[in-house]
């Protein structure tokens, strides 16, 4: 009868010997190089389901791809104050303007998946710029883990009040009827708004020269002035002229209607089928995140969305809470993309 001798087994399976001799010597080589796995397994698991019980035991970074006191910082600063009042540990803002939002998309994409730091994104990082810029220093599929959607804010189509055109079809037969120069402002080249006019005016089948400005303010107070006939912009800067009566609004360029603007119409009701250039915003944490962090964040994220003042605040901008699961985020991300990608391709747009 052979005798075997064996040998006390420590270290993962790595350390087991990689040619054993006999088939009994290979029965327990693999059935020791399973339990090695299963501990490993194991072993993680636990480390993971213990991080995601703590979490958050320490304040979160939440990166704003903007200035301090812009729209974006705003909505951020509303969401992180909200979120604090859910999770036991205070939010905190970092603001990183700067290469079309992708600082801040970078430095997220780039910090450990352990939830405590997260983007206040929108389109522009999380979308357009793959379309928009040669070089982007990340990849929007594989460096980020979608935590939720949190509203949808879209541009408005307007003209000035010299205008003789209330509908979107008054705009398109007068524009056509020909006899002038037809102008539309934005923003500036590569903005949405920018993107939203230019789509706008080839499905339209338009002639309108693009003239980019330095933001919206000043491309308002030429349309209000009368010194530009069409703008494209941003409800969250133009509501308050469209109250006072300072301009027209013809259409919304989302595929639903905004509260603030129950009467104006999306650009698709008005004729142009299937058109929607809606800017959007999220939460994203880095790639690896654990499931039970992003789930917890999402769930805090949901509940801010069901407070009537938040509603309000994102209402008052002309905007709609627009949450839901993480995989939902993450489906509509991947499409928006290529969503993106066509409509700067059908614009022409290009950033300076």
């Amino acid at each position: 009868m052979q005798h075997y001798k064996f040998e006390k087994v420590s270290g993962t399976a790595a350390s087991l010997p990689d040619e054993p001799c006999s088939n009994l010597e290979t029965m327990m080589y693999k059935l020791l190089k399973t339990i090695s796995l299963l501990m490993a397994s194991a072993l993680v698991a636990v480390a993971t389901s213990a991080l995601a019980d703590d979490y958050p035991s320490k304040p979160i970074r939440m990166f704003v791809p903007g200035p301090a006191g812009g729209p974006t910082d705003m909505m951020a600063r509303d969401l992180a104050a909200k979120l604090s009042e859910f999770l036991p540990q205070p939010i905190v803002i970092f603001n990183q303007a700067g290469a079309g939002g992708m600082i801040a998309a970078g430095s997220v994409a780039k910090s450990a998946p352990d939830g405590y730091t997260v983007l206040f994104g929108n389109q522009g990082p999380l979308a357009a710029n793959f379309a928009l810029y040669d070089k982007v220093p990340y990849n929007v599929q594989t460096d980020f883990a979608p935590v939720s959607r949190w509203a949808i804010i879209p541009n408005v189509l307007l003209v000035n009040n010299k205008v003789p055109a209330n509908t979107v079809q008054e705009l398109i037969a007068l524009v056509k009827k020909g006899g002038q120069n037809w102008n539309f402002a934005s923003g500036g080249n590569g903005t949405s708004t920018h993107i939203a006019g230019a789509v706008f005016a080839k499905r339209a089948g338009l002639q309108l020269t693009h003239v980019p400005y330095k933001g919206a303010p000043p491309s308002l107070m030429d349309l209000i002035g009368g010194q530009i006939p069409i703008a494209m912009s941003g409800t969250v800067d133009s509501l308050s002229h469209i109250k006072a009566g300072s301009m027209k609004a013809l259409a919304v360029t989302s595929l639903q209607r905004v509260p603030a603007l129950p009467n104006v119409p999306t650009i698709a009701e008005a004729g142009i089928p299937a058109y929607s250039v809606a800017p959007w915003f999220g939460v994203v944490a880095a790639a690896g995140t654990p499931p039970d962090v992003i789930e917890k964040l999402n769930a805090a994220i949901a509940k801010a969305g069901r407070s009537p003042e938040l509603v309000k605040k994102i209402n008052d901008l002309g905007g709609s809470i627009a949450t839901g699961t993480a995989a939902e985020f993450a489906d509509f991300m991947k499409k928006d993309v290529d969503h993106w990608a066509t409509l700067i391709k059908e614009s022409g747009a290009k950033v300076d």
